[in-house]
């Protein structure tokens, strides 16, 4: 006697991708009250790896590609289940081996998360798109780099994986390594010069948009008299950029209120950062200049002489 049929619910969701902020494996929860019920059949029977029900449903007429409402085919639960009988059969069927669900992610992504080698097989082969990204731009490899699996980076890089491309949070497939700590993945993608260079490139765009984030933190915090505040945001953003003059000036500027003796030496290292961009050429941003000549009256004020002097004639370069 057969038991009743579970009702239909999405295989688990996957894990966030950090410091990424998304879910890779999520389905859309928002889900009408009732599922067709032969979709529901179909997919039931695809999670439970009941071949038969799902062939005869399908034979019998019901869309391949027929959708539930978080956008999941037959062949994305087959995807992430790693069912290969399941998928070779969709696939001869005509399943859209590239159509992704609400969430933007295809059957691939799925398959990688999970590290399903013969699948992730079938559906290059299908002609996947190796490289489609999700909403959140986590692709294939990412996916598979944030689950630590190896061997399924080995193989979607052999396809034609890019491990330069930077998802929605800044992540790339290297930097999501390190983090995880997956030495063999990390090993693997340092091989690639390109992916090396990429790299430090995106770690240096989120440290530089951190440095951004906590400078005008501490920039509110100073216009609004909360002078302590404004020096631990200060401190922050010097820690993401420690070689940005302006921040260095601010951080000085607010110390030197409290009367700080460590105010001058990031009043003259912020001289310092200018004069070398003066050196270089770089023309100075409006905000500079008047931010200078006061560095240059602090130093004058607490009698460093050669330090005053050395600004302004920094300040005296950068007006010709």
């Amino acid at each position: 006697m057969r038991l009743p049929r579970r009702p239909w619910v999405a295989p688990p969701p996957g894990r966030r991708l950090a410091p990424f902020l998304v879910l890779v494996g999520a389905v859309a929860a928002a889900q009408p009250p009732r599922l067709d019920p032969q979709l529901e059949e179909v997919l039931n029977a695809v999670r439970d790896g009941e071949f038969e029900i799902m062939a005869a449903a399908i034979d019998g007429g019901m869309a391949v590609d027929a959708k539930a409402p978080n956008g999941m085919t037959a062949l994305h639960v087959a995807a992430v289940l790693g069912r290969e009988r399941f998928v070779s059969w969709l696939l001869e069927k005509g399943a859209a081996v590239n159509d992704p669900a609400q969430n933007g992610i295809t059957p691939l992504n799925r398959a990688s998360m999970g590290g399903h080698l013969g699948t992730m097989r079938l559906l290059l082969e299908a002609g996947a798109d190796v490289n489609a990204a999700a909403r959140w731009g986590a692709t294939p490899l990412l996916s598979a780099v944030d689950r630590g699996r190896t061997e399924a980076v080995r193989m979607l890089l052999a396809a034609g994986a890019d491990p330069t491309v930077t998802a929605a949070n800044g992540e790339t497939a290297l930097s999501l390594a390190r983090q995880k700590e997956h030495r063999d993945i990390v090993a693997l993608l340092s091989e690639d010069p390109e992916t090396v260079r990429t790299e430090v490139e995106a770690e240096a765009d989120r440290r530089s948009s951190r440095a951004d984030t906590h400078h005008r933190t501490g920039v509110a915090y100073d216009d609004a008299g909360d002078i302590r505040r404004a020096i631990e945001s200060y401190r922050l953003a010097l820690e993401q950029d420690p070689e940005d003059p302006l921040i260095r000036y601010r951080l000085g500027r607010a110390l030197h209120r409290f009367g700080e003796r460590e105010a001058l030496v990031h009043l003259i290292e912020a001289v310092r950062g200018w004069e070398a961009m003066i050196e270089a050429g770089e023309e100075l941003a409006p905000i500079v200049r008047p931010a200078l000549e006061d560095a240059c009256g602090v130093l004058r004020e607490a009698e460093r002489t050669e330090d005053a002097a050395r600004c302004e004639a920094a300040l005296a370069r950068s007006r010709l």
